[in-house]
């Protein structure tokens, strides 16, 4: 179906409506997780695991970032459904999750394009695919020119500083989380790639509390029994789905940034990243 132009929105049209005073998010919660696994048939595991941050003790000494590397992996791996994976995940982790309730489905990408638009801060163009579903519910999808690039000239260190330290698990790529949040009067549920997470004291990460305490002998061996049993395998009509991994929680993921010794951070920009995601540690 050819696509339809309902309106055409400018900045002036919003600035009179524009409330810092209620652009909150509330109702925070973590729904699922997933990482990619590197190969030919499309296959992420659930809940995967983010990288460990585990820098070097010695100084680094890194070669410049260079060939192939992925803008949007979802879209890389499933062109036709980039959001499959989303679904597939939080089905298998969260298989409860109501999402009659749900108003907006997207990446934290296209919330971020958003609020450059309404900043003023960008004037570069982009294109969000936006589906209706039961004619109440939104779908955005993003829609990049390329999924995927090739480094040319000096583009920083970047990369091969988060290669360099963090701790990736083995045959896995990229690591998304999902999550549900309220803003603005909808309930949305927003998919975005963490960098990391990190250990406390005592070398364990913060783990996801689970939603029942476990009080009764019965119900602590049917635990111990499901962590033993081998991974389990699912398939939907593109992709694999793996239960292996660990969940990790919210507290103790983080966001890895390098610059230039001359030049600052953009704090406007990364902070709006790290709110949407509310990341709590860069």
């Amino acid at each position: 179906m050819a696509s339809q132009v309902v309106a055409a929105i400018l900045r002036s049209d919003l600035s009179d409506r524009l409330d810092p005073a209620h652009a909150t998010i509330t109702e925070f919660e973590h729904l699922a997780s997933y990482s990619w696994l590197e190969g030919d048939i499309p296959t992420i595991v659930v809940p995967g695991s983010p990288p460990l941050w585990s820098p070097p003790a010695e100084p680094l000494k890194l070669e410049p970032d260079s060939g192939r590397v992925y803008l949007d992996e979802n879209a890389a791996r499933i062109p036709d459904a980039p959001l499959e994976p989303l679904f597939s995940a939080l089905f298998a982790q969260n298989p409860n999750f109501k999402m009659g309730n749900v108003d907006v489905i997207t990446d934290r990408n296209n919330i971020r394009k958003l609020l450059r638009f309404l900043d003023g801060t960008s004037s570069e163009s982009f294109q969000i695919h936006v589906g209706i579903v039961d004619g109440k519910r939104a779908l955005f999808t993003r829609m990049d020119h390329e999924t995927t690039t090739v480094i040319q000239g000096f583009r920083g260190y970047g990369r091969n500083f988060e290669k360099a330290c963090t701790k990736r698990a083995t045959g896995t790529s990229a690591y998304y989380r999902i999550t549900s949040f309220r803003f603005g009067g909808l309930q949305c549920v927003v998919r975005h790639e963490t960098d990391g997470y990190i250990e406390d004291a005592t070398g364990r990460a913060a783990v996801q509390k689970q939603a029942k305490a476990t009080d009764s002998l019965p119900q602590l061996l049917e635990t111990l029994q499901l962590a033993d049993s081998a991974p389990e395998s699912t398939h939907t009509s593109t992709i694999i789905v793996k239960r292996e991994g660990k969940e990790v929680d919210c507290s103790s993921v983080l966001e890895i940034k390098t610059r230039a010794a001359g030049k600052s951070l953009d704090m406007n920009e990364i902070t709006a990243q790290l709110w949407i995601s509310q990341t709590p540690r860069l």
